[in-house]
């Protein structure tokens, strides 16, 4: 039950008061099925008082249930991404975004059974039996209509509690996890996981995702936004990490999130701060040619990059000793084969060397290809390169000493 803004208060002290709660998120009313049922009744038996209500929109700038709402067709495309909360986004981020605001309008006044932990306690016959009269008095409802649902009697069973136990408001389950799983059919293109990891830097991975879900070539694709850790997660964020775990982790755990939700052929890896300058195709022609021999293990377009061979090849299929980790799409059957890259490489460096090398080692190839090129920002997400990349570079030393001995560069160089 929504209350109108005449009856809302926000100071409430009373422990059965019903008041906005900090966020707007919760409060003693969604948790109580006996709060619910005196709302739903005190609506009924005071119809007046909410028709009093003042028709004038209230501008509003905090969260709103999603329940009866309306938006501008033209704000759509900023909301089809996999949002982690829905409410919060729609209601609250997207209109800052936008620097725009939104109201309430009393002249639209509607009554929300139940919600979260609300319902499965609360007895909705007698609540129903009440909106079915107040119906037939307004000439909403027949007399039929009326008496088939009273003769119907109450459920044999309440509902069931919501599927998140009653621990949010609306008994939402993730997103990721409701979105439809199409089926397999022989002749379907490649299934493809985006994984976009972000750290600090929300406008150009807000302004990436929206390039990826809407303008990018291909169809059987998902994008997951995972924000490791950011100070402000990004307004497309899928995933949340509860902290910065670096890059190699974060990418990581993009890669889980995604194999749980779906099954996937492959995994594009891609760094926040990458811009597709050159055409909408890039996917496409990347799956075309990682896809034509069973021997390529994964495969990056051209782009700008401290290994000068990837910035420029001359064939569709270039093969490489390796990659660098900025916009990869390695296939699952590499990774069930050889595992992720090394998780000791926390930092990211040394993971290109070691990929690549295992890679030959089991006698695949990894690719650059010149049908696609993209170009990478690089360092956004940094606040002192020099520092970063002078620890990363120790420990790439580190652990990849430590596995191929003092000399690994040449023994990485080997194959």
């Amino acid at each position: 039950m929504r209350l109108p803004p005449a009856a809302i208060r926000s100071d409430t002290d009373e422990p059965d008061g019903i008041g906005i709660t900090p966020g707007g998120f919760g409060g003693s009313l969604w948790e109580s099925a006996t709060l619910a049922a005196a709302l739903h009744h005190h609506f009924v038996d005071n119809q007046q008082l909410f028709e009093r209500i003042p028709a004038t929109p209230v501008e509003w700038s905090g969260r709103l249930a999603m329940h009866f709402v309306s938006w501008l067709g033209r704000d759509l495309s900023y909301m089809s991404a996999n949002m982690v909360d829905d409410e919060h986004a729609l209601s609250v981020q997207i209109p800052t975004y936008l620097r725009r605001r939104h109201c309430i309008h009393p002249n639209f006044l509607a009554a929300h059974l139940s919600s979260g932990k609300q319902a499965s306690a609360l007895d909705h016959h007698p609540i129903l039996q009440r909106y079915w009269q107040l119906a037939l008095e307004n000439k909403l409802a027949t007399d039929d209509e009326v008496r088939d649902f009273e003769n119907s009697g109450p459920p044999d069973d309440q509902l069931a509690p919501t599927p998140s136990g009653g621990d949010n408001p609306c008994g939402r389950i993730s997103p990721s996890a409701l979105r439809p799983i199409p089926q397999r059919r022989p002749g379907d293109e490649p299934n493809i996981a985006i994984i976009v990891l972000n750290f600090n830097t929300s406008e150009m991975t807000n302004q990436l995702a929206g390039y990826l879900n809407h303008r990018l070539d291909y169809g059987r694709k998902w994008v997951y936004v995972i924000d490791n850790g950011s100070d402000e997660p990004p307004l497309f964020a899928t995933d949340k990490l509860p902290r910065n775990l670096g890059f190699t982790n974060g990418m990581y755990a993009g890669y889980r999130i995604a194999s749980a939700r779906d099954d996937y052929d492959a995994f594009w890896l891609l760094n926040s701060d990458v811009s597709f300058d050159y055409g909408n195709a890039v996917l496409r022609n990347l799956v075309d040619v990682l896809f034509s021999s069973d021997d390529y293990a994964q495969i990056a377009p051209q782009h700008n990059s401290t290994h000068p061979f990837m910035e420029h090849v001359d064939e569709v299929a270039t093969v490489l000793p390796l990659l660098e980790p900025t916009a990869t799409l390695i296939k699952r059957s590499t990774i069930e084969r050889l595992g992720f890259w090394d998780l000791d490489m926390v930092m990211g460096y040394g993971t290109d060397h070691d990929y690549g090398y295992r890679i030959r080692r089991a006698g695949l190839r990894s690719v650059v290809t010149s049908r696609a090129r993209i170009h990478h920002v690089q360092h956004q997400s940094m606040t002192d390169f020099d520092e970063y990349n002078n620890r990363a570079l120790a420990q790439e030393d580190l652990v990849l000493g430590a596995k191929y001995g003092a000399d690994w560069r040449r023994v990485l160089d080997e194959i």
